[in-house]
């Protein structure tokens, strides 16, 4: 089911194909965040409009659940993560009876300024290469245009950052005979589906005996390499390794997370031996439809520059290979995807440099842009594109960490400080965002659907501390078999986050 051409990200997104030769190509980047303001309470049900045609924004709509999950009483292991657990989730064992994680997960960039802002400027003047550049363009040998065919459609599955904090790292250990990775990954697994292509953004390294890690800021992650073969079981296709943390466990480490993956089955994106490599698009071909992927970072943390002449992580701000990388990944697919990993850490939106970057990355040549880094959801927006419809994802928040361990449905967030977020539920908060569009004829694009399913990060932590249950247990779990308070809550943050263009399902 997985072909895998020259790999390179880590970022969860899934393509089915009904039908048969299309082709799509994918570009992963960098993320795009914002910090969300209390979202209503309001519950919202599925949303009108699976189809846009060029149409101003579908009407959100109350309508009802469609389906009764089981009513259980509400406990303090329904603890949501609150305005900002650990960026990084990092927690020691001393957590367990105290705080959470280090709140901001980005330690200072290194000369690159303001995450929030420095990729997006810098692609506000995105120009096309020029001949003489360093950069390459479409080399010589690329596959040619798209033919023509009539649907051919897809289906783009993303869900955001796995951060694989210690004390996940602890609640798969706990849960050995249960599967390890595979027990917290299963909410996951239970979502995607056999004929999607999943991209997952790994935000963590698979390894982790490099650098010591760390829960206090700058937070430093690591992880054992088994994640990679539970993410594989999960129906992972591809995961991009261009983002902040890609070298928490030096170069060595990078190194390591991109030869596990592949070892896995997994495609890579977003890193790579040498430059080229970095932002090469992987390309893959399923019942005769070609996807290639590209993945970009906004910033790395600290000191992690000059490691960059070891091992490189696609960057953003590198205008020129930026462009090239769209244009090799273009010529050799219908759908252009751009995963980006930019934004601020909790920003409850994108910023406006940020919105300039997304139009400027459409007009480059890609039809869906996923972004992450945030922990937190954002909107998605449709725009028009010079070949018919493009979709931006700014955030697409966690998929999986030990942010918003302390919160619970009827807490009032207490913070301890400017930067404690262990009571926000928003890191909780996940999606696996399917879009699905066909190609009716060469080089246009037809955005079908927009859909969601909700997710949710369970977090024993409350009982933990309370002495009610003895081991740690941190997993993906379907929002909809939740109780009706967490479900009615959640749901309705997370459509409002999302705002009206995606259609919540089940």
């Amino acid at each position: 089911m997985r072909e895998i051409a020259s790999a390179r990200w880590l970022f969860v997104i899934a393509l089915s194909t009904s039908a048969v030769g299309c082709r799509v190509a994918w570009a992963s980047g960098e993320e795009a965040h914002r910090a969300e303001g209390a979202p209503s309470e309001r519950v919202i049900g599925e949303r009108p409009g699976a189809r846009f045609e060029h149409a101003a924004p579908p009407t959100s709509a109350s309508v009802p659940r469609g389906f009764q999950p089981p009513t259980v009483p509400v406990s303090p292991e329904h603890n949501v993560v609150a305005t900002g657990g650990d960026p990084a989730g990092n927690d020691d064992d001393a957590d367990d009876a105290v705080e959470g994680e280090a709140d901001g997960d980005h330690a200072p960039a290194a000369d690159v300024g303001a995450p929030s802002e420095v990729g997006a400027d810098a692609l506000a003047n995105l120009e096309a290469p020029s001949d003489d550049d360093g950069a390459s363009a479409a080399p010589a040998g690329a596959p040619a245009p798209p033919g023509t065919s009539s649907g051919r459609t897809i289906t783009i599955a993303a869900s955001g950052d796995l951060l694989v904090h210690q004390r996940v790292i602890r609640a798969a250990a706990a849960h050995a005979e249960q599967g390890g990775f595979a027990h917290v990954l299963s909410g996951l697994a239970s979502v995607l589906v056999e004929d999607e292509i999943a991209f997952v953004n790994l935000e963590t390294p698979l390894a982790h005996t490099f650098n010591a890690l760390q829960s206090d800021f700058p937070p430093v992650l690591g992880a054992p390499p088994e994640v990679a073969a539970a993410l594989t079981g999960a129906g992972v296709d591809v995961v991009s390794v261009a983002n902040n943390h890609a070298y928490d466990q030096t170069p060595a480490g990078l190194v390591a997370s991109i030869t596990e993956s592949r070892s896995a089955g997994l495609a890579v994106i977003g890193g790579g031996d040498d430059v080229e490599r970095a932002y090469e698009p992987w390309v893959t071909e399923r019942d005769g439809v070609r996807i290639a992927f590209v993945a970009f970072a906004d910033h790395l943390n600290a000191d992690a520059e000059r490691w960059q002449s070891v091992v490189r992580v696609a960057r953003l701000r590198d205008q020129r290979r930026v462009a090239a990388s769209i244009e090799r990944a273009r010529s050799s697919a219908d759908i252009v995807v751009a995963a980006v990993h930019w934004g601020a850490d909790f920003a409850t939106e994108p910023t406006p440099s940020q919105r300039a970057a997304a139009r400027r990355l459409v007009d480059m040549g890609v039809d869906v842009i996923i972004g992450t880094g945030p922990h937190v959801l954002h909107e998605v927006e449709q725009m028009d594109s010079a070949r018919g419809h493009a979709v931006v994802a700014y955030s697409l928040g966690n998929l999986v960490s030990n942010q918003g361990l302390k919160w619970a449905p009827g807490r009032r967030p207490q913070p301890t400080g400017p930067g404690d977020h262990d009571d926000d539920p928003r890191p909780r908060d996940g999606v696996v965002l399917r879009v699905r569009a066909s190609v009716p004829t060469a080089g246009r694009v037809v955005v079908e659907a927009i859909e969601a399913v909700p997710l949710w990060t369970h977090n024993n932590w409350r009982r933990r501390a309370s002495g009610l249950e003895r081991v740690d247990d941190v997993r993906i779990v379907r929002l909809s078999e939740q109780d009706d308070v967490l479900y009615a809550s959640r749901r309705a943050a997370i459509a409002e986050a999302l705002g009206p263009f995606v259609r919540l399902m089940p």
